[in-house]
C-alpha cells in the first residue's frame, strides 16, 4: 500500500490509498533439443612440389642480410660456431617456407630459425626463363 503526502503553499490534494497488487507468475521454461553437430576436420595438404637447385637456370639470390646470432646461453657453453641444416622452399615470390630442420644440434635455436625464415627473402627461382618454385636444403653457419 503507497500513500502519497504532499506539503506546501497552495491548495491541498487529498492523500490517495493506492493499493499495488503483483500477480507475477514464473514458469519454468522449455528446453529445446537443439542437436550439436560435431565438427568434420579436413587435412590441410600443402604442394611442396618444386624444382631441385640442379634443376634451375641459375642459383636464386640471398635479397636479404641473414645474421644469424647464437643465443647467449650457448656462448656461455662454450658453443662456438656449427651449422644448421634447413629444408626450405622459395614460392614464385621467392618467400621462404620451412619444411624441415634436417639438422640442429641446439633445439633452443627454433626461434631463432623461425626469425630467419620469416625474414629471409630470395630472387624467384626460373627454370627455362619462366618464374618457378624451388625446393633445397639450405646450410646456414651459426657464429658469436
Amino acid at each position: 500500500m503507497q500513500s502519497l503526502v504532499v506539503e506546501g503553499a497552495g491548495a491541498t490534494i487529498q492523500a490517495i490509498n493506492i493499493k499495488v497488487e503483483s500477480k507475477i507468475s514464473l514458469s519454468k521454461p522449455t528446453l529445446t533439443n537443439i542437436p550439436i553437430a560435431t565438427p568434420e576436420f579436413q587435412s590441410i595438404e600443402v604442394n611442396w612440389d618444386a624444382f631441385s637447385l640442379n634443376q634451375l637456370d641459375g642459383l636464386p639470390t640471398l635479397l636479404t642480410p641473414v645474421k644469424a646470432i647464437l643465443p647467449k646461453k650457448l656462448t656461455r657453453q662454450g658453443v662456438s660456431s656449427f651449422i644448421v641444416k634447413l629444408d626450405v622452399f622459395i614460392d614464385e615470390n621467392g618467400r621462404l617456407s620451412l619444411i624441415n630442420v634436417v639438422q640442429n644440434p641446439y633445439p633452443e635455436l627454433k626461434p631463432e630459425i623461425d626469425r630467419i625464415i620469416k625474414q629471409s627473402r630470395f630472387s624467384s627461382p626460373k627454370k627455362d626463363g619462366d618464374i618457378v618454385r624451388a625446393r633445397f636444403i639450405w646450410p646456414i653457419e651459426f657464429k658469436p
